[in-house]
């Protein structure tokens, strides 16, 4: 195995393993631990002028990459004008500009206040110091490999897709700048961090507030099953159940159907849609049976 089917095939997996079942597992067993512990009351002006910039550059980018990905046909039809191109690229460069900048005031807000310093955990600084590179490796990108929005759609989202597909081609990003590998590889750091980082609190949005009765009336709470003390030898078996039960879910059993003879012959975007959309029921059936598991203290 190579450096290159380690960092662009095993590890995604390996990322994207560890951020669903490290982020269900605090949100089940430490919900109390999901915040984002905002520190606006111990110090406003540099928050509000380096979380604003940090916020907007990075949803911007983030909403982008997402189009290219879901709909890249946007993207090529957009830059079939050069001036449109320009004005794409312009922008997504000053987009990072500003996000930059928001890292940067948020950094020396960190470090120059005393009661912000106070607080501020070891994690608190590698996600904050790892999402500053992720950024300006991306506009290092943009500077010295421009028109992105152009050869992006023919590298990236192939990459991506058959990342979802579960049929990686890490020979998609093999032959590209260590700029653009080094942005690839951060963002699969970042990705196997976030559920221990308070950016964890993102998942937590009181979206059933907006559907819930104005008023609830509990008559009789049922008593929940609580599981009694374990020892770690318990504890770790009971992780290797939950890693086993996600990887067969969402890894082989997707694999063994793009293997069979059903589909073997069927055109590559319909093998596409098949397995984007059996990995997502298997993926919503093994986080619902998880959920189950906790519910009913089987785990």
């Amino acid at each position: 195995m190579n450096w290159n089917a380690l960092l662009f095939v095993v590890f995604p997996y390996v990322a994207l393993a560890l951020a669903v079942i490290g982020t269900f597992y605090r949100a089940v067993r430490r919900p109390f631990t999901l915040s984002s512990l905002s520190s606006q009351l111990l110090e406003r002006k540099k928050l509000y002028w380096g979380s604003v910039p940090f916020h907007w550059g990075v949803v911007i980018i983030l909403t982008g990459h997402l189009v290219a990905l879901v709909i890249p046909q946007t993207f090529v039809v957009w830059n079939r004008v050069p001036a449109r191109l320009a004005v794409l690229e312009i922008t997504g460069f000053a987009l990072g500009i500003w996000a930059l900048v928001g890292v940067l005031v948020l950094g020396y807000r960190r470090l120059s206040e005393k009661r912000i310093r106070a607080v501020t955990s070891l994690m608190d600084g590698i996600v904050l110091t790892l999402v500053g590179l992720q950024v300006l490796t991306g506009v290092l990108t943009a500077v010295l490999h421009r028109f992105g929005s152009v050869w992006g759609v023919g590298v990236m989202v192939p990459y991506v897709r058959s990342l979802l597909s579960l049929q990686p081609r890490a020979d998609l990003l093999a032959p590209m700048p260590f700029t653009v590998q080094t942005h690839v590889v951060l963002f699969f750091v970042f990705l196997s961090l976030f559920p221990f980082s308070r950016l964890a609190h993102i998942v937590t949005l009181p979206l059933g507030y907006l559907v819930r009765p104005w008023q609830i009336v509990v008559w009789v709470r049922r008593e929940r099953p609580k599981l009694a003390m374990i020892g770690w030898g318990s504890a770790w078996v009971r992780g290797v159940v939950i890693v086993v039960v996600f990887f067969a879910g969402t890894v082989w059993l997707p694999s063994t159907l793009l293997e069979s003879s059903l589909i073997a012959g069927a055109p590559r975007v319909l093998r596409d849609l098949i397995a984007s959309g059996s990995w997502v029921a298997l993926l919503g059936f093994v986080l619902f049976g998880l959920r189950w598991a906790q519910r009913t203290a089987k785990i």
